[in-house]
C-alpha cells in the first residue's frame, strides 16, 4: 500500500473533529475488512492523506437491552451478534443474516458500523488501480449498465450526483428525471421538472448550444440523446397549455421586485420571482419583450410567435411589462429604488465596440443589421458583402444576407476554424448555402470611394490567444491580401450600456460587478446578470443567471425557500430499451433551395419521436447493489442508526453515493443501531450466494410478521442485493396484511415482490431467484 498517515482514537467526538479537519482525505476505520482491500488495490480516484481507527476507542461493542429496545454498539463485531444469545431469541433473522457474512475470521474483525457503511462490490468499482473511474467514484458513466452486469440491480439504477448532462447545462435541467416522466406518459410532470430550470424551454430547445449533448452517456453506445428536440417538444407544449402548465402563485408576499431588461435572464428573474409570490414589473427601452432573443435572432432560428406566446404567459401569471421604457432616460433609477423592495438589472449588451481600422465608419454592426426590418436590409446589400466575426451573431448576419439577395457572402473571422465561438452547426449550414469561410484572417482597413465601400483589405492572423487563452491577436503583416465588398458588416463583440448607473454600482469596463453566485451588486437590495454584466454569453446562462438572482432576492425579501431541503434521491427505472443499439431522432433540416427568413429552418419531433427519444435516455445512475447482509435486516426491523449528528431511521440511512453508501457526512460516525422490541413478529432472514462462505448476496431478502389472533397485522418485506440500496416491497407487504396465517398467500406475494423489475442483459436469471426466495422466507417465518 501506499503511504497514508494513521491516527488512533479515544472518543467518537475526536475521531469527527480529526475527519472534519482532514475534509475528504481521510477515512474512518471500524474493523478494517473492507477498507484496507481497497486501499491495497488502490481503488479510489485518490488516496487518503490518513485513516482514523475507531477500533481504540473503549465502550462502542455491547448488545444490549435498554427500554424496549436492543441496542448494538457501532462497533460490535458481528460474530457477537451471531453468537448472541439475547439476539437469537428476540430477532433470529439477525443473527442469521450475521451467520451469513462472508467467514468466520471476517466475521471475528468486522463490525456492525462497518457491514452498513461498507462500499459498493461491483467490480468496476472495485477494479484495482482505479480503471473505471464510474459513477460512483466521481464520474459520469456507470459501466455496468451496458458491460458486465450478472450481480446487478434488477430494479433500475439509484442518482449518484448530477449526471454529466445536467452538470453541463449552465442551469443544472435535471434531463434524466423530465425523460423519466415522458416515458410514463406524464407530460405535465415532465413540465414542471424543466420548468424549475428553465422557464423558457421553447426558446432554448430552438437556441441553445446543449452542451448536455457534448456530454451525453449515451454516445459512448451509439449515438446522444436528442436532447434539444426533447426539450423544443416540451416547451411548445408548455406554451400551448400555459394556464395549466404555467400558473401563477397562489399567495402573494406584498412585495415588489423591479427587472430592467426583457432578455432572457431578465425573463428567467421575473418569472421565478413571480413564482415565489412576488409583484414583478419588467422595465424594457424595446417596444415588445425579449431583448436579442427577438430582435437579435432570425426567424429562421427562433420565430417571433414564440416569444408573443412567451410574453402572454408571463402576462397571464401576472408579470407586469413597461416597454418603450429606457431606464437612465425616461426613468431615473433612483426612482425605482424607492418604489420596488429590490432591483435586479439585466440589461443587455447593444452596443458595438470599434475594432479601430480605417473605412470603419462605412460599416454596419452585426446587431443593427439584424435588428433591422427584412426590408431595409435588402436595400443595403449589394453584390459581396463581408461579414467580420466568427461568433453566432456573425452567421446569423451572414446567412441572413445571403437569402436576401447578396450574390456572395464572405465571413472572415481571426479564429481558426476550431476555435470559432459560433456553434458548429450553424457554421455547417451558413457553409451549405453557399458563404465562404476564411478563417485566421483580420480586417487591416476598409476600402471607400466616395463614400462607397469597395473591398476589405486582410492580415493573416497566426494565433488569437495567449498562454492563459486571453485575448491577444498576433498577426503576419508579410501576409496581406484584399477582397470585393460593397458591404461590411462587423459582428466581433459587444459592450452593455452603463451609462444609467448611479456611481454607487461599481462597473467594470462598463460591465456590472455582481458575485457570480448570488448576482448581488456592491448595493444591497440590487442585482445583476445576463450580458450586462457577465458579457455576452449562451441564453441558458442567462437563464441561469437570472434564477439565481431570483434565490437571492427572495432570500433577502426574507421569504423562506419552500423547496430547500425537499430534494430526493430516488430509484430512476430506466425503460429497457436504452440498452438497445439505436439512433436518435433528429428534427428535419430544410433543403438549402427551401430555407428563408421567415419560417424555421429546422423542423420539431412529434410526440412518437419524443418517446423514442426518452427511453434511450440511460437515467445514468448507479446499479451496483447494497452488498450488506445486515442492512435489509435493520430496515425490516424499523432500526433506527444514532450517529455523532443525528437519529436515521434505517430505511433513510442508505443511498448511493461517491464512495460511499449511506447519507452519512465525511465527519459522521454510527455509534449504535437501536432496534425496537416487538411483540408478536416471526422472522425469517435468507441469502442466495454461488458458495456458503465468502461471498456477498446475490440476492438475500428479510421478512418480519407480526401475527395477532392468527392474522398477519403488519408485515415488512426487504430486498438485499437486488437494488442499489435496500428496498422494501410495499406491494408483497400489503398482500399480506390482513390475511390469515394458515392461508398465506406467499406466491402472489412473492410475484408483486418482482413486479416492476427492469432486467439488464446479464441479470435477468436474479428475478427468478428473488421471487422464489420471497416465497420460501415468508413461509420459513411462519413455521
Amino acid at each position: 500500500m501506499k503511504h497514508f498517515g494513521y491516527v488512533k482514537t479515544t472518543s467518537l467526538t475526536e475521531a469527527a473533529a480529526i475527519l472534519s479537519e482532514y475534509g475528504d482525505k481521510a477515512r474512518p476505520v471500524a474493523g478494517g475488512t473492507d477498507i484496507y482491500g481497497g486501499l491495497k488495490a488502490a481503488i479510489h480516484p485518490q488516496y487518503p492523506q490518513a485513516v482514523v481507527d475507531l477500533k481504540t476507542i473503549d465502550g462502542l461493542a455491547y448488545i444490549e437491552e435498554r427500554n424496549q429496545n436492543l441496542v448494538l454498539g457501532g462497533m460490535t463485531l458481528i460474530c457477537d451478534i451471531e453468537k448472541s444469545q439475547v439476539i437469537k431469541a428476540k430477532f433470529p433473522l439477525l443473527a442469521d443474516a450475521a451467520r451469513s457474512v462472508a467467514s468466520p475470521q471476517i466475521r471475528n474483525s468486522g463490525t456492525v458500523a462497518g457491514n452498513i457503511c461498507q462500499e459498493p462490490r461491483c467490480w468496476y468499482y472495485r477494479h484495482p488501480d482505479n480503471t473505471f473511474n464510474c459513477i460512483r467514484k466521481g464520474g459520469n458513466y456507470c459501466n455496468a449498465l451496458h458491460g458486465d452486469n450478472r450481480y446487478h440491480s434488477i430494479f433500475g439504477s439509484m442518482r449518484v450526483e448530477k449526471t454529466a448532462c445536467s452538470s453541463a447545462c449552465p442551469a443544472g435541467t435535471e434531463i434524466p428525471a423530465y425523460m423519466e416522466m415522458i416515458r410514463m406518459g406524464k407530460l405535465d410532470e415532465a413540465a414542471a421538472i424543466l420548468l424549475a430550470k428553465n422557464p423558457m424551454p421553447a426558446v432554448t430547445g430552438r437556441v441553445c448550444p446543449h452542451f448536455c449533448e457534448d456530454n451525453c452517456s449515451r454516445s459512448r453506445v451509439d449515438e446522444t440523446v436528442s436532447v434539444r428536440g426533447v426539450e423544443r417538444f416540451l416547451g411548445d407544449y408548455i406554451l400551448e397549455n400555459h394556464t395549466r402548465t404555467m400558473a401563477g402563485p397562489i399567495e402573494s408576499t406584498g412585495k415588489a421586485v423591479a427587472v430592467v431588461g426583457s432578455g432572457p435572464s431578465g425573463l428567467s428573474a421575473a418569472y421565478y420571482l413571480r413564482c415565489a409570490g412576488h409583484k414583478v414589473v419588467v422595465f424594457d427601452k424595446m417596444d415588445k419583450p425579449g431583448g436579442m432573443l427577438r430582435y437579435a435572432i432570425p426567424d429562421f432560428r427562433l420565430p417571433e410567435k414564440i416569444m408573443d406566446q412567451l410574453t402572454s404567459a408571463f402576462v397571464d401569471m401576472g408579470i407586469e411589462f413597461k416597454q418603450q421604457t429606457e431606464i437612465g432616460k425616461d426613468l431615473p433609477i433612483e426612482e425605482l429604488k424607492n418604489k420596488f423592495d429590490a432591483l435586479y438589472l439585466a440589461g443587455g449588451t447593444w452596443a458595438a465596440p470599434s475594432i479601430g481600422i480605417k473605412g470603419e465608419d462605412h460599416t454596419v454592426s452585426g446587431l443593427d443589421f439584424l435588428v433591422m426590418p427584412d426590408s431595409e436590409k435588402s436595400q443595403m446589400l449589394g453584390n459581396h458583402t463581408i461579414v467580420i466575426g466568427g461568433g453566432n451573431v456573425a452567421v446569423d448576419a451572414a446567412v441572413s444576407a445571403k437569402r436576401l439577395g447578396a450574390d456572395t457572402v464572405t465571413m472572415i473571422c481571426l479564429e481558426k476554424r476550431e476555435e470559432m465561438p459560433a456553434h458548429h452547426q450553424e457554421i455547417e449550414q451558413a457553409i451549405q448555402e453557399g458563404i465562404t469561410l476564411l478563417t485566421s484572417w483580420g480586417p487591416s482597413s476598409v476600402g471607400v470611394e466616395g463614400s462607397r465601400v469597395t473591398r476589405i483589405d486582410l492580415v493573416a492572423c497566426t494565433s488569437v490567444f495567449d498562454q492563459e487563452k486571453r485575448f491577444a491577436p498576433i498577426f503576419n503583416t508579410d501576409k496581406q491580401k484584399n477582397l470585393k465588398a460593397d458591404m461590411v458588416i462587423i459582428a466581433v463583440g459587444q459592450q452593455p450600456d452603463a451609462a444609467f448607473l448611479d456611481t454607487s454600482i461599481k462597473t467594470d469596463n462598463g460591465f456590472i460587478i455582481s458575485d457570480p453566485d448570488t448576482r448581488q451588486t456592491s448595493v444591497k437590495g440590487i442585482y445583476a446578470g445576463g450580458d450586462g454584466a457577465d458579457g455576452p454569453a449562451t441564453v441558458v446562462s442567462a437563464v441561469a443567471a437570472g434564477q439565481k438572482a431570483a434565490r437571492s432576492i427572495h432570500q433577502y425579501l426574507g421569504c423562506a425557500d419552500k423547496n430547500a431541503g425537499n430534494e430526493k434521491k430516488l430509484m430512476n427505472p430506466f425503460n429497457p430499451s436504452c440498452l438497445d443499439n439505436s439512433f436518435g431522432e433528429k428534427g428535419i433540416l430544410k433543403p438549402v433551395e427551401n430555407r428563408e427568413m421567415a419560417l424555421e429552418d429546422l423542423g420539431g419531433l412529434s410526440l412518437e419521436q419524443v418517446s423514442r427519444e426518452a427511453a434511450r435516455c440511460m437515467n445514468c445512475g448507479c446499479v451496483a447493489v447494497s452488498p450488506s447482509d445486515l442492512a435489509p435486516v435493520l430496515v425490516a426491523l424499523d432500526a433506527v442508526m444514532i450517529t455523532t449528528q443525528r437519529t436515521i431511521p434505517a430505511e433513510a440511512f442508505f443511498t448511493a453515493g461517491v464512495m460511499t453508501s449511506t447519507i452519512l457526512e465525511n465527519n459522521e460516525l454510527v455509534s449504535s443501531v437501536v432496534i425496537p422490541f416487538q411483540d408478536n413478529i416471526k422472522t425469517a432472514y435468507m441469502k442466495f450466494r454461488i458458495r456458503n462462505a465468502i461471498d456477498f448476496p446475490i440476492a438475500g431478502v428479510a421478512v418480519v410478521l407480526k401475527i395477532v389472533d392468527g392474522r398477519i397485522e403488519k408485515a415488512r418485506i426487504v430486498l438485499g442485493a437486488a437494488a442499489p440500496v435496500p428496498m422494501r416491497v410495499r406491494k408483497a407487504e400489503m398482500m399480506l396484511e390482513g390475511n390469515s396465517v394458515k392461508n398465506v398467500k406467499a406466491a402472489e406475494a412473492a410475484s408483486l415482490a418482482v413486479e416492476g423489475v427492469v432486467l439488464l442483459a446479464h441479470n435477468g436469471y436474479k428475478q427468478k431467484i428473488i421471487k422464489a426466495m420471497v416465497k420460501r422466507t415468508i413461509l420459513s417465518s411462519i413455521l
